[in-house]
């Protein structure tokens, strides 16, 4: 059963292995808690302020956590989101093998090619959050926190 709660519990599930391995967060197991305990803060208060790294790939930006307790947090709501809509994002080599199954099925067939250019840039978080908020199954704490999370990224990047 989903619990999309946000307390002490359902936060550490958001660890992963690599979180203790690869030394990126550069953590040890005894900092959970702790980690734990500021996840669930910014939880109760609201997303005050965001902690990314910035780097460029193919000439975007591309945002990651440098606070894993705000990386713990955002699984979490993420894991909710999918969970409860069934979105999930088709990778390419999903896409083209539904295409030569398609494709291969002896009907005749046009195929066009769209790029949308900066499709993530160009989702109206507004629209998400009212979508968030007309359907029950999503807690009112994980809305408030994707909203909160929004525009505080938006004011940081301007």
């Amino acid at each position: 059963m989903l619990d999309t709660t946000i307390h002490a519990k359902t936060i550490s599930r958001q660890f992963r292995r690599s979180d203790f391995r690869d030394g990126s967060w550069g953590i040890s197991a005894e900092d959970k808690d702790e980690i734990v305990a500021e996840a669930v803060r910014i939880a109760a208060n609201g997303f005050g302020a965001i902690s990314l790294r910035r780097n460029t790939l193919a000439g975007k930006p591309v945002y990651r956590h440098s606070s894993l307790s705000e990386a713990l947090l955002t699984r979490h709501i993420s894991e909710g989101l999918r969970r409860i809509t069934g979105v999930k994002q088709s990778d390419r080599k999903s896409i083209v093998k539904s295409l030569k199954a398609l494709t291969s099925e002896g009907v005749p067939f046009g195929v066009l090619k769209f790029d949308i250019k900066s499709f993530y840039e160009t989702v109206n978080t507004d629209n998400l959050i009212e979508a968030l908020q007309r359907d029950s199954a999503f807690s009112r704490q994980s809305i408030s926190l994707v909203d909160t999370f929004f525009f505080v990224f938006t004011v940081a990047r301007h």
